[in-house]
Parts: structure tokens; sequence; C-alpha cells
């Protein structure tokens, strides 16, 4: 049976938390929810409970000008808590920078509940890339992938397997999706996406498949 987790939810809208809490408590792999309605509630809900791996969160809360200041401090305070955000906003700058902020993904708040579930599942089992259908792939390689980027690549130094696993992850599989599909360890997985970092020169997975898009490397799933 797959491991189960613990989810918080942060949203100001009472209304809208409520449907999230109905779309989770329906998926199997939630063992249990919690819920915060503005930031300083989201961090002392983690402070007190060291057990939420993932927060679902929507950046544009009413009692935070930034909203980006709590994915900041989370990333600071708790790393080991993945987060996805939600949002109204699908201005390709304020997805860049929710993603340098720290969130492992990005989905527009209108997306379907379904969607949204398998979202933070894939982010939950280590998926450092998602966006639904939030940004295609032009915007993608425009936000993260650029001359420079594909001058000082070196696409050659990738093995077979290190293509697969920037394939699979550019298609929106978390390290555990991954390592059934390759037969291999998420540990390994790991190992691979470190490698590939290294070799191309770039700190995250995300630049890293922007990168191998931008040079036909592989194909982004919109």
């Amino acid at each position: 049976m797959a491991q189960t987790k613990k989810i918080l939810l942060v949203d100001d809208s009472q209304i809208f938390l409520m449907g999230l809490r109905m779309a989770f408590q329906a998926a199997d792999w939630v063992d249990g929810i919690y819920e915060a309605r503005n930031s300083e509630q989201a961090l002392k809900m983690l402070e007190q409970n060291d057990d939420i791996s993932l927060a679902i969160i929507d950046v544009c809360l009413e009692k935070r000008a930034d909203g980006l200041e709590l994915l900041r401090e989370i990333k600071d305070k708790h790393p080991g808590v993945k987060m996805l955000v939600l949002s109204q906003y699908k201005n390709p700058d304020f997805i860049c920078r929710a993603i340098v902020s720290g969130a492992n993904a990005y989905i527009a708040k209108d997306s379907e509940a379904d969607v949204i579930v398998s979202a933070s599942k894939n982010v939950a089992d280590g998926c450092c890339i998602f966006f639904g259908d939030t940004i295609s792939k032009d915007l993608l390689t425009r936000l993260f992938g650029n001359a420079d980027n594909i001058r000082n690549g070196k696409p050659h130094q990738l093995s077979v397997q290190e293509l697969a696993v920037l394939q699979y992850a550019a298609s929106g599989y978390g390290n555990t999706q991954i390592a059934s599909v390759m037969n291999i360890s998420s540990n390994t997985v790991e190992s691979y996406k470190e490698r590939i970092k290294n070799k191309l020169g770039y700190d995250t997975i995300i630049e890293c498949v922007a990168f191998a898009v931008s040079n036909g490397l592989i194909s982004f799933k919109d």
C-alpha cells in the first residue's frame, strides 16, 4: 500500500477551503488534513505538527501583501515540506517568482478538483515540476530557457537514463513514479537528478527540463 501523507490547506476563503477539504478527504493517500486561513496560522500549524509533508497554498492571502513570503518562510523553516501553489494569477512573472521562492508546483485555482488532488500527490511523492494547463511549453522555455542556457549546456553529457528521468519529470512524474517505471529506487532517481543538475550547471530540475526542451532532447507534455 502506498505511503499516506498529512497535508496542510492554506486559503483565506472558507468556502474554497471547504471544497478543498472535501476533495482531499476522498483521496486514499491522505490520512490527515490541517487547515489555515492565513500565513500566521499556517506557520503555527507547521510548528505544532512536524508530520505535515505537503502544503497546498493560495499565496494571495488577505493578511499578507506578498504571499510569496510565506513560501520563503516555509522553505527556510520547514525544508522537508513540499509546496503546491494554487492561484488565480497566471502572470508569468508571478509563476516564476513562486517557483524561485520554493514552490514545487503552480496550478491555476480554477483547475478541476481531481487535477489539483492528482498534482498534489505527485508533489508529495517527490515531483518538482507540475503546472497542469497553467503554463505552456513555450512559456516554460521563455521563463527558464534562454539563449545563454542553450549555449552553455552540454547535452551530450547526459546518459540515456538521465534523459529518461528528465522526460518523466517533464510529464509530471514524481520520484516514486519514475522509480517504478524505470525499475530503480527513489534514491537512484534523486541521484540521477543531482547528476543532471551538475552536468548542465543548473540549480533546479525545472531549469534542466527547460534546457532539454529548448534543445529538442525531450518533449514537454502540455
